[in-house]
């Protein structure tokens, strides 16, 4: 299903902000254009309110993009807020006979990740046609990993620091933690036993990250996890926390987990970073600190 631009047609939706307005997409668009792809844009274009008017036409574009046969690759435009709340206008029956790569970041992952739940539909995450293109040029990490990802070319992914040593094999599955979270307990939530979660967040303090990892730790499948690689988690930390530093909390964590952990990996809300192939198989070697796609 990872296929290169060239001659292949992109479906631009937007799940969690307005095409326009607000934000200049042209960079992102741009790129892709250059890449070889054309491109079929949602007509979700002003209206940014979360009305239910607003939802389900988020939501028809979605459908159109999967269900039109010309559409190849469907792209979030930009993170932000409220992707979670299009999941009940979705119809996965179509979506399951319509399997489509869907590119996105940040607030996408409570779309990508609930999709993935009821469709095993896969999804790239940390390319953003907004993010990535704010500042030229764009990083060469997040450019090479993506047109990797989609050229079909294995992933050899090193970074990060060991937390919790030893190795781990799994279908890769996460993103934005507080997403992932949000669909704990919801119908939308993957199965997580064996699998290996990436997971990073930003703007969210110390006391949060450790209520977020709480949730998941009392997840009945968490004793069943594979493995977890945690990304940056950026502007998190605060001089007056009484939980000490996202890291600290982070090793709280690991403590109690009885699975391989990296952290410091390079995804997450920054410039140079990954875009990973989740759904796909990988192992982790906690030990070298290195994410390595397996054939499927």
């Amino acid at each position: 299903m990872f296929q290169p631009g060239k001659g292949k047609t992109a479906g631009i939706i937007s799940p969690s902000i307005s095409l326009s307005g607000k934000k200049d997409f042209s960079k992102g668009l741009s790129y892709l254009e250059q890449a070889g792809y054309k491109l079929v844009c949602g007509q979700v274009l002003e209206n940014a309110l979360f009305d239910e008017s607003a939802e389900k036409q988020r939501a028809k574009d979605i459908m159109d993009m999967f269900s039109n046969p010309d559409v190849d690759i469907i792209f979030c435009a930009s993170g932000g807020a409220g992707s979670q709340r299009l999941l009940s206008y979705l119809d996965f029956d179509i979506i399951r006979k319509n399997p489509k790569i869907l590119v996105g970041h940040s607030d996408n992952t409570a779309l990508q990740l609930g999709i993935y739940a009821k469709t095993q539909n896969p999804y790239i995450s940390g390319f953003s046609l907004d993010y990535d293109f704010r500042a030229l040029p764009v990083s060469t990490m997040v450019r090479q990993s993506f047109e990797d990802a989609v050229s079909g070319k294995k992933q050899l992914l090193p970074g990060g620091k060991t937390m919790r040593p030893g190795m781990a094999e799994g279908i890769l599955l996460g993103d934005c933690l507080s997403m992932v979270c949000d669909l704990c307990g919801t119908r939308y939530f993957p199965d997580i036993a064996n699998k290996i979660l990436v997971l990073e967040d930003e703007c969210e303090k110390p006391y949060k990250i450790d209520r977020l990892l709480t949730t998941l730790r009392q997840h009945q499948d968490f004793n069943k996890i594979a493995g977890i690689v945690f990304g940056k988690f950026t502007e998190c930390d605060t001089p007056d926390s009484s939980y000490g530093s996202v890291e600290e909390v982070l090793f709280r964590f690991a403590k109690s987990a009885p699975f391989p952990i990296i952290y410091d990996f390079p995804f997450g809300h920054i410039k140079d970073k990954y875009a990973l192939k989740m759904g796909k198989k990988f192992k982790l070697n906690a030990n070298a600190c290195q994410l390595e796609e397996l054939p499927d």
